[in-house]
């Protein structure tokens, strides 16, 4: 992959990630005002089954079509049509779940919302192997163009319902919306154009790669979407609102760090795959970049929650700071190891991951049965113990499969946690000096931003004034 497109990519991806993590903060701030905890739960339960569905039903073919070393129309038109396909499966499976609500369980609202959160499964099989070539492609200014329209879309949309009265409708109505805009606009983008030859065989050879894929990506998201299903069961639908929220606002802060390394990581790496020696150094700096923003990001969201968490999601909401501290430190250990399965996926080994992803399925099933009759914070404590738990798997299972030294792979980690660690110090003794001040919430709030951000960005500044040069040398790891 030669430097250039790589270069245009990346500013591209940030823009997408800043300004649609934007959008969201401001989405849920207002939603989080105008909607209860149990319309939150409804809507948490519903797509957390079709999301469910919508994996199932992909195949992996995202990254199939993504990694391959050698593609043609053949291979792509195969992946299109059996991803079609396969979205209109998910659909009549979400219209199933739905008589399944209406008929067995007396849900008629929850029955509606599934059968119209279920079209999304076609949108999604439509759009996945056009969506899938921009990003092999690395087009990353038509995906930020479809995605913050979308979002865009998404926010207007819900934040009328919701004033409106709409209750949960306001969200999954916003969610079709915001899935007709995207499609389009990526088939306005798109250069590819369907067509009807196809082989099955081509089809079976993608799905081959394809489905340990899936099955990873799955088990990792049995951790949040079946958790809510059985936080759902056991505590009701006002604790799982409760719980959502909490996720909710870490999602929305980490999305600004995700997109960017889902997007450039996996063709970045497939692009240098039989280079080992810049494959490994590719991934360093990245994990080391990616570690810089999302440490300070997440450890000042936890250090501030008492005062922004009543600001930005109303007083209502203000209990729920220990909750999201606690998302906030799953989110800092997650980003240590956010390139591992790019890695292991770009060199053919997309199997591996799967020892940590059912690892982290069976700590949450346990974790979730011995906290049924416990607060919600202990409800919270049983989602993150599975990430503590499975950080040393995947340094073993990238060691072992992608023969990286478990010492190497710690390494790019170390500068960011000095930092971090100094910041939080700082961040700290402003907030004991504003207590002692009696500042109010919105000062001490930006008074530890304020100093937070300097000192941490002249800590970086003093550790990496010698290294920006070996940086810029190191991205051209990806020119082959």
């Amino acid at each position: 992959m030669p430097i250039k497109p790589l270069r245009k990519a990346v500013p591209w991806a940030v823009v997408d990630s800043v300004s649609t993590g934007l959008l969201g903060i401001l989405t849920l701030s207002i939603l989080t005002r105008v909607l209860n905890a149990e319309e939150f739960g409804a809507v948490a339960l519903v797509q957390s089954i079709v999301i469910l569905i919508q994996l199932f039903t992909s195949l992996g073919m995202t990254e199939a079509v993504i990694q391959r070393r050698g593609i043609n129309d053949l291979y792509i038109n195969s992946a299109f049509w059996l991803s079609t396909l396969m979205g209109l499966l998910g659909f009549l499976l979400s219209l199933s779940i739905a008589a399944y609500f209406l008929l067995g369980t007396s849900e008629p609202l929850l029955a509606a919302l599934m059968v119209v959160e279920g079209v999304a499964c076609l949108f999604v099989g439509l759009n996945l192997v056009p969506a899938a070539l921009l990003e092999r492609n690395l087009d990353t200014k038509a995906v930020a163009k479809r995605t913050f329209a979308g979002k865009v879309t998404f926010g207007i949309v819900a934040i009328t319902l919701a004033f409106m009265h709409f209750g949960v409708w306001s969200i999954i109505i916003a969610g079709i919306c915001q899935h007709v805009i995207s499609t389009i606009i990526l088939w306005t983008y798109t250069q590819y154009k369907p067509d009807k030859k196809h082989s099955l065989s081509h089809a079976i050879e993608l799905s081959k790669y394809g489905i340990p894929i899936m099955l990873e990506s799955a088990l990792w998201a049995f951790l949040t979407r079946v958790f809510n299903l059985l936080v759902g069961a056991f505590h009701g639908l006002e604790v799982l609102g409760i719980i959502n929220i909490a996720t909710r606002t870490g999602e929305v802060f980490a999305n600004i760090i995700s997109s960017v390394s889902n997007r450039i990581g996996l063709p970045l790496f497939s692009s240098i795959q039989d280079q080992p020696k810049k494959l490994k150094q590719a991934f360093k700096v990245a994990t080391e970049m990616a570690s810089l923003v999302a440490l300070p990001i997440f450890t000042g969201l936890m250090l501030t929650s008492s005062d922004w968490v009543p600001l930005f999601l109303g007083e209502k909401w203000g209990n729920l700071a220990p909750l999201i501290n606690i998302v906030c430190i799953v989110w800092m250990v997650s980003f240590t190891r956010v390139f591992a399965g790019s890695y292991l996926r770009a060199i053919g080994q997309a199997k591996a991951m799967l020892l940590p992803a059912i690892s982290a399925a069976i700590i949450t099933i346990i974790a979730v049965y011995a906290t049924q009759n416990l607060s919600p914070i202990f409800v919270m404590v049983a989602w993150a113990v599975r990430v503590i738990a499975t950080f040393p798997l995947s340094i073993f299972v990238l060691q072992k499969h992608g023969r990286f030294y478990w010492k190497t792979q710690l390494i790019p980690l170390i500068k960011p946690l000095i930092a971090t660690a100094l910041m939080a110090i700082a961040v700290l003794a402003i907030r004991f000096q504003a207590s002692a001040l009696q500042l109010n919430g919105s000062l001490n709030l930006i008074a530890s931003v304020l100093v937070g951000a300097a000192v941490y960005i002249g800590i970086v500044f003093i550790h990496y004034r010698h290294t920006v040069k070996a940086w810029r040398d190191a991205s051209n790891i990806a020119q082959v």
